[in-house]
């Protein structure tokens, strides 16, 4: 496997074509994900996961390589460091994976890739959800839960009832309500600059992909959905109040909830048969 800073190896292969996955919001720990799922498929390329853009390389906030400042130009400018770090090992994306919000940049991702080989890559989605206040605050919880020094049980409620009044206030406005969150991060005795950095790169990722129109990118692909109500599909129908609204061409829903479905054999198994249907 060549050498690569934003991406990480979860099953090899010898194909000469890729796989690449993006597991909800990369550095985000999440119950079970591609880790669980890439032993279970039945393919012969490997298969890479996205990494978070951090440390010395390339950020989405560093300039480009024209010199202008790559901020504030969206989610393509997010996610042009793991585009160039694909295309400089010269091996053709076969597909990209995408679950949860990682379903966005997966789209993304893919229709970039579309522009540097003859045909481009198949999009395959786990349970993929549209970004709204409610993923802003479940990122918020997550950074809480990961915090280096545990916050005592007042604390926690205490920031947890300042969120949801945050929340409220923003009138669904993701860039809004993620700048409030991070002053109340700032507030928290004993947070490490890293770890406030860390959450400012978490907070401009999903606010970045939340404008995104995801009919352009979804609309002829096929989702595998869980059954849980409050994830994937069915969460962002929920949000929408929009209970037909159809985000994808072929949308497969199974029985396992949101956290199974990435450990299901049936899951894998479709998810097998696709990434076959798709071509060697």
């Amino acid at each position: 496997m060549p050498a690569l800073e934003y991406w990480e190896e979860l099953r090899s292969g010898d194909t000469g074509q890729v796989i690449l996955a993006v597991d909800g919001l990369p550095g985000a720990e999440f119950p079970s994900g591609f880790c669980d799922l890439a032993p279970l498929l039945d393919t012969p390329h490997a298969l890479w996961r996205a990494l978070p853009v951090t440390g010395s390389g390339p950020s989405p906030n560093d300039e480009g390589p024209d010199g202008e400042g790559l901020k504030g130009e969206g989610l393509d400018a997010y996610v042009r460091p793991w585009i160039a770090g694909v295309v400089a090992t010269g091996l053709r994306v076969h597909t990209v994976l995408g679950s949860r919000v990682g379903g966005i940049y997966a789209g993304v991702i893919a229709r970039a890739l579309a522009r540097h080989q003859d045909a481009g890559p198949e999009l395959l989605l786990f349970d993929p959800e549209l970004i709204d206040a409610g993923s802003i605050i479940d990122e918020f919880h997550r950074v809480l839960s990961q915090l280096s020094t545990p916050l005592a049980y007042d604390e926690l409620g205490t920031l947890e009832l300042k969120a949801a009044t945050a929340a409220d206030a923003a009138f669904d406005d993701v860039e809004a309500l993620a700048a409030d969150l991070r002053g109340l991060l700032a507030g928290v005795p004993g947070v490490e600059e890293a770890e406030l950095a860390l959450a400012a790169r978490r907070f401009d990722a999903l606010t970045r992909a939340e404008p995104v129109d995801v009919l352009p990118l979804w609309s002829t692909r096929t989702a595998l959905c869980s059954s849980s109500p409050d994830r994937g599909l069915a969460r962002a129908r929920s949000a929408l109040l929009l209970p037909e609204a159809g985000f994808v061409r072929e949308e497969i829903v199974f029985s396992d909830d949101h956290t199974a479905v990435f450990k299901s054999t049936q899951v894998a198994r479709a998810a097998s048969d696709l990434l076959h249907s798709y071509g060697v």
